[in-house]
């Protein structure tokens, strides 16, 4: 990854404007690691309904995309409780492995999303990566912003690491103090690596918080990312523009 002080004047025209940096989500925008994160959501909440500690929490695809999808892990399980209104105490670091407590069900549900990559490796989603080349060879700058705190280690087993110029992932979330989307501190943390404003960049996401967090923090552009039946959502939470495929977004190089 490269992170320079000096801006690039290269530019990319979309509905008349020009954009300066393209910002990009991580999971089911740039790698195709989304369902490798539903599928460890998925287990998480099976073992515990199926051990009966705290009721039925069976996840389903809808709830993943309204609960968690977009979010940092903690939010996301947060979120996701409290939408079944189960408490779980948040737990210390004295706890036994098998304690049902926040701390530690965001411990296995970080093996289960291990083992998953492991099993089934990092794949790309491939019309991005192309448009990310693109961009670069234009000078278009680009960021990566992920709620992962396993965003470098994903990135690197794709052999992604250098397509962007910035990455602001979980790690620097805590780090940093920031909020985790919906809120924009993520984003707008991006930016400022870039030394661009949020009005010159252009925010790629599949998830309705990232689309928020983009909206709320006067980003140039939102494009919302994802299957048709996605759209409603992705623009009703804030996209200017919803495609199933990065090669859709008409833009021309000024």
């Amino acid at each position: 990854m490269v992170q320079t002080e000096t801006p690039s004047r290269a530019s990319i025209m979309i509905g008349g404007k020009a954009f300066r940096a393209v910002l990009f989500d991580m999971d089911g925008v740039v790698t195709d690691t989304a369902r490798l994160h539903l599928a460890a959501w998925h287990r998480l909440f099976q073992d515990l309904t199926e051990r009966g500690d705290v009721g039925n929490v069976e996840l389903n695809d809808d709830d993943y995309r309204q609960y968690i999808d977009g979010k940092d892990r903690g939010r996301g399980l947060m979120s996701y409780l409290d939408s079944r209104r189960v408490v779980v105490p948040p737990g210390t670091p004295d706890d036994s492995p098998n304690a049902i407590t926040i701390r530690n069900l965001l411990r296995r549900k970080n093996t289960y999303f291990l083992d998953e990559l492991d099993r089934n490796g990092v794949e790309v989603i491939a019309p991005t990566v192309r448009w990310i080349q693109q961009l670069r060879s234009m000078g278009v700058r680009t960021a990566v912003v992920s709620a992962s705190k396993n965003a470098r280690f994903v990135l690197d087993r794709a052999g992604l690491t250098n397509y962007f110029d910035a990455r602001v992932d979980g790690i620097d979330t805590a780090t940093l103090g920031l909020s985790g989307k919906p809120d924009p501190d993520t984003y707008i943390e991006a930016a400022r690596r870039l030394s661009m404003s949020p009005s010159e960049c252009v925010v790629v996401e599949d998830a309705t918080a990232g689309i928020r967090a983009g909206r709320s923090g006067g980003f140039g552009l939102c494009v919302g990312l994802g299957p048709t039946e996605n759209f409603a959502a992705l623009t009703e939470s804030g996209a200017d523009v919803a495609v199933s495929d990065v090669s859709q977004i008409d833009y021309l190089q000024p």
